[in-house]
């Protein structure tokens, strides 16, 4: 049996590749409820467009995320929090020019992914703490 190294960049290739699919079927409405039900997948989505590597990934998550955020609870996920204090920080990043090959576009498109997380019942706790909003 050959033993093959993957070097790091066939990996990032892959790993880009695997991402893109999901986004393409995340755009298919019937696709929505079977994504959605993959936690594993979704934890691996949302950890990846927090960490902000690249921005092709980055995209391609905030497309994901944005396509399935009215089916997402954020305290179901591993990273409900991180996630939207990241999208307020691509937001930031992006309007004061320190993310390469992203628009102002992406702010449109944040914004979005903001309003249909704001759709699930009871995300809105995460939503208004971004702003220091008192739970009473």
């Amino acid at each position: 049996m050959l033993h093959q190294e993957i070097s790091e960049l066939e990996l990032i290739n892959h790993l880009k590749a695997v991402i893109l699919v999901v986004r393409n079927l995340s755009f298919v409405k019937a696709n929505e409820h079977q994504l959605i039900k993959c936690f594993k997948l979704m934890d691996i989505v949302i950890s990846l467009f927090v960490d902000l590597v690249d921005a092709e990934v980055t995209q391609n998550c905030l497309d994901i995320i944005t396509n399935l955020g009215k089916h997402i609870i954020l305290s179901e996920v591993a990273f409900g929090s991180e996630l939207v204090n990241s999208i307020f920080s691509l937001i930031n990043m992006v309007l004061i020019g320190e993310v390469r090959g992203m628009t102002e576009d992406i702010v449109d498109q944040c914004i979005e992914c903001l309003r249909r997380l704001s759709l699930s019942s009871g995300n809105e706790m995460y939503l208004e703490n971004q702003f220091g909003v008192s739970q009473n």
